[in-house]
């Protein structure tokens, strides 16, 4: 059963946490959590025993639920999120001092990207994928932080939100072809991507957000174990003395130009948008036009969502339709079989009654010769019968009517 956070913050100031946690079958550090994520202030160390010396401090407000955000909570995972826009900050947004500022959550991102998993690929690999979604390489990686610190301030400038996708929140992630040329056939797939989309509430819309490093089809040399750009292969000595085995191929690098990825993350709506760099460093001049241009979007982004719900709820009444049919169809089979598995069952019932009948009157029969012998051979007949009988079995046909089953039966 879910609870709301107007119930838990109720409780959570009412009695201590220890009692709250044991009613609802967590753990304190559980319940803290949940508090957390629900964003209920919680009261502070020594509020109880202000309360038990007759002191009464004030209790801070519920905090208003903004769009997205989760509003229940329940052991099941079932959690209901907030979806109208009614709460969100009506104030005119502060301005920023973007090149001094960083977002929170890329300054979360700093601390996720130092722990990488040791790997060839080019791109990288954190550890943690709860982060926001950047696919760079080490060279671009400050650069691809710069960009989307700038990017989340802006928006959230204009009156936006920006944050991880919630969990158990059904969002769309729109897939990532870092490739500068994406028509040819792609041979394998190593890229890395977070747990859960970054996002950005525009009225009413969420829109997924992926900042990635463009790749571009360069020449390589292999050398030492490794494959290195064709120029500061040809520079290194070994190569320049013919030394060793020339081996140069060409693949997909890391350009160091960034490209923007936004896309609608209801699933089913088919609307993306990339912006990119025709020379790195460019989105230092454009990032504004960006977000204005993002701004703009929304009423196509709605028109499309709500195609994409029409679309989807008449899929599933057809899918409904199909299963009612599946069912019915399913339904008339069985109901075949068990009206031709009955009627046969009878048949051969019928058939073994009259095998029966034979096989008794046979029985009769030789007890009458029987009884018309001599004593001793009319025993010797007699005991026989019996065993015969016991060979055979029952051969009553009321008893195996008794086992039948009508079509209604099965």
């Amino acid at each position: 059963m879910a609870v709301s956070r107007e119930k838990l913050y109720d409780e959570i100031w009412t009695e201590p946490i220890t009692k709250v946690s044991k009613r609802h079958g967590v753990s304190d550090s559980y319940l803290i959590r949940i508090l957390k994520n629900l964003n209920i202030p919680r009261p502070p160390r020594g509020y109880w025993a202000m309360v038990a010396a007759g002191i009464h401090p004030d209790r801070p407000s519920l905090p208003p639920a903004n769009l997205g955000d989760p509003i229940s909570w329940s052991r099941d995972g079932q959690t209901e999120f907030e979806t109208s826009t009614i709460n969100e900050a009506k104030t005119k947004p502060s301005k920023r001092k973007l090149r001094s500022a960083t977002h929170g959550l890329v300054r979360e991102a700093y601390e996720h990207f130092k722990n990488l998993r040791d790997t060839d690929h080019p791109y990288l690999k954190p550890y943690k994928k709860l982060t926001i979604d950047l696919i760079v390489s080490q060279d671009t990686l400050e650069r691809g932080f710069s960009v989307a610190s700038q990017l989340y301030l802006l928006l959230e400038d204009a009156g936006n939100r920006v944050r991880i996708a919630p969990s158990n929140h059904r969002i769309y992630r729109a897939e990532v072809d870092e490739r500068e040329n994406t028509n040819s056939n792609r041979h394998y797939w190593g890229m890395w991507q977070p747990a859960r989309s970054t996002i950005v509430y525009i009225q009413d819309v969420i829109i997924g957000l992926t900042i990635f490093e463009i790749s571009e089809v360069i020449e390589l040399g292999y050398l030492d174990g490794k494959y290195i750009p064709i120029n500061t292969y040809l520079r290194n000595p070994l190569i320049k003395q013919k030394s060793t085995f020339l081996w140069t191929t060409s693949r997909n690098m890391p350009s160091g130009r960034l490209c923007i990825q936004a896309y609608s993350a209801h699933p089913g709506t088919k609307w993306c948008k990339q912006w990119r760099e025709s020379k790195p460093g460019e989105f230092s001049k454009t990032l504004k036009s960006i977000v204005n241009e993002l701004c703009n979007s929304v009423t196509e982004i709605s028109r499309l969502t709500e195609i994409a719900k029409q679309e989807a709820e008449e899929q599933h009444r057809r899918w409904e339709i199909q299963c009612e049919k599946n069912r019915i169809e399913t339904e008339e089979r069985i109901r075949a079989k068990n009206l031709k598995d009955s009627k046969d069952e009878l048949l051969t019932i019928i058939a073994s009654w009259a095998e029966a009948k034979r096989i008794d009157e046979f029985f009769k029969d030789a007890l009458r010769g029987a009884s018309e012998l001599s004593q001793e051979n009319c025993e010797s007949i007699k005991t026989r019968l019996i065993e015969a009988r016991k060979l055979l079995g029952t051969t009553d046909a009321l008893e195996r009517l008794k086992e039948w089953r009508s079509p209604s039966e099965r």
